[in-house]
């Protein structure tokens, strides 16, 4: 499922994608519009600091787990 096509979640409230492997996502796919997203869980992925950019718009975001 590409990145942008959570965006159809629109009542996700806890993403969690550790442990996967995922070095990223692709420009086109960036941005997230979860507006109900609390939680989410990228940790022990390959992520560098460019995945910060596609969060910026998780307004009622609580909790982000990045580790490792």
């Amino acid at each position: 499922m590409p990145f942008s096509d959570l965006n159809a979640l629109k009542y996700l409230e806890e993403l969690r994608l550790s442990g996967n492997g995922v070095t990223g996502f692709a420009p086109s796919q960036a941005e997230l519009r979860l507006m109900n997203l609390r939680v989410v869980d990228l940790s022990d992925n390959l992520f560098n600091n460019t995945i910060l950019s596609s969060l910026a718009g998780l307004s009622n975001l609580k909790t982000l787990s990045l580790w490792n």
